[in-house]
């Protein structure tokens, strides 16, 4: 697991974190241990439940108008990288 992957820990879920992830949870793309962690969030943060059920919403009028076709996994892998780079390392010289 990487530095800017989701942690297994129900604690590590603050609402930031659960925003930085709400799409992939919503998309079923979340492991089982962290989409279970943000359901937990959820029935104790009213704040978090409603973003999430305007995010279903706004889902769910994006698949009336067009349905959704599943991204190839080599672009979701580029995306992903693109929006959680891996820190720098110190390259010693």
């Amino acid at each position: 697991m990487t530095e800017s992957s989701p942690s297994r820990e129900p604690a590590a879920w603050p609402c930031a974190r659960l925003a930085a992830h709400v799409d992939e949870w919503l998309d079923g793309a979340l492991p089982g241990a962290d989409a279970t962690a943000i359901a937990e969030h959820l029935a104790r943060c009213p704040r978090c439940a409603e973003r999430i059920a305007h995010e279903r919403r706004f889902h769910a009028s994006l698949h009336r108008c067009g349905g959704a076709t599943a991204a190839p996994e080599s672009l979701v892998a580029r995306v992903r990288a693109a929006l959680h780079p891996d820190p720098p390392t110190d390259a010693v010289s």
